[in-house]
């Protein structure tokens, strides 16, 4: 009885593991699974890298725009050279930082300066252009805007005149072909 049971269970064992694996129809319905939710998921992740590259833009921009007015407070005028501002933003990645056009006058930089980003030509067809602009009300209080661009490359070959100081109230706002993304 010893024996018959020991061949008895070898045949089942030798059976059992002929029925080992997964089946063609069981691989491929995995594989058409993961292409599926790689097709969902692949566009949300583009998505969410050129926020966060967009958010360079944004954050130093910002930064920017609270140096002006400490400078404008110590030095009662804005400035356009980044050097003289207490801080430093020569490690963007993404984008170029420059002042906006304007007149370079003292005149002109009581009321306020704008700035505006550009994004390096690797991702200028990826991530969106920014400007900001920094100003002083005739009411004493300062007038910030950061803006942005509608669509990629619009400004391709142009300088980019996003932000603008109103030269006689000293407000802040973006050209009328941008969107606003902060004001206060």
């Amino acid at each position: 009885m010893n024996s018959k049971f020991k061949i008895k269970f070898l045949q089942y064992i030798h059976n059992h593991k002929a029925h080992r694996g997964f089946t063609l129809i069981e691989l491929l319905v995995v594989v058409i699974i993961i292409g599926v939710l790689a097709a969902i998921a692949v566009p949300n992740l583009l998505g969410q890298v050129a926020k966060a590259r967009q958010a360079e833009a944004i954050n130093n921009l910002g930064a920017l725009n609270r140096a002006e007015q400490s400078y404008r407070l110590e030095y009662l005028r804005f400035t356009k050279v980044l050097t003289n501002l207490p801080i430093k933003l020569d490690n963007m990645q993404y984008y170029t930082l420059s002042p906006g056009p304007g007149s370079d006058s003292a005149t002109s930089l009581i009321k306020g300066v704008a700035y505006w980003t550009q994004a390096k030509t690797e991702y200028e067809n990826d991530i969106l252009d920014y400007g900001a602009a920094v100003g002083l009300t005739i009411n004493g209080e300062f007038s910030q805007v950061i803006c942005r661009e509608e669509s990629l490359n619009s400004n391709a070959g142009v300088t980019p005149n996003f932000g603008q100081v109103s030269a006689t109230t000293g407000n802040a706002d973006c050209d009328g072909t941008r969107s606003v993304i902060l004001k206060y």
